[in-house]
């Protein structure tokens, strides 16, 4: 339910909190040994969503490999790991699991978005310009994708 709120919430009070309980409630599911795959998605997306690599990259990393052991993968997680990835500056790395996301959610505005963002980085300006119109189709309102 936290990390449900937490993608919801407008306000940054509100966001505030429903961050620090979806953590919090990861970090207990984690303490315990249980869904251990749903705990480090939540909380690795949270620090994803703040732009925090260094808390968020081992986070996903590790949730992207316990899917991958099974078989599965799952479109939030790529998109938090290639979005951290820009965070770093690293847009070669950001490019592979941006690319993984929307094949597997092309829903996902932001992913398009930082697809964008990635692409226009390596000088991909065709590709670059393609994503950001893809967000926008799919977000009007998308301040990053229209700005860029």
């Amino acid at each position: 339910m936290a990390a449900e709120r937490f993608a919801r919430s407008v306000g940054s009070t509100d966001r505030e909190f429903w961050a620090g309980a979806t953590v919090n409630a990861a970090g207990i599911l984690l303490r315990r040994g249980e869904d251990h795959i749903w705990a480090l998605r939540a909380r690795g997306l949270v620090f994803a969503a703040r732009g925090m690599p260094q808390r968020g990259l081992p986070d996903l990393r590790k949730a992207a490999s316990l899917l991958a052991e099974k078989g599965l993968a799952d479109a939030r997680v790529e998109a938090g790991l290639g979005h951290l990835q820009l965070v770093r500056e690293d847009h070669l790395a950001a490019r592979r699991h941006l690319e993984r996301a929307v094949a597997l959610d092309p829903s996902l505005a932001a992913a398009w978005s930082d697809l964008g963002l990635a692409s226009l980085m390596a000088g991909q300006t065709t590709a670059a310009s393609s994503a950001f119109g893809r967000a926008l189709q799919l977000e009007p309102n998308l301040v990053t994708a229209r700005y860029n």
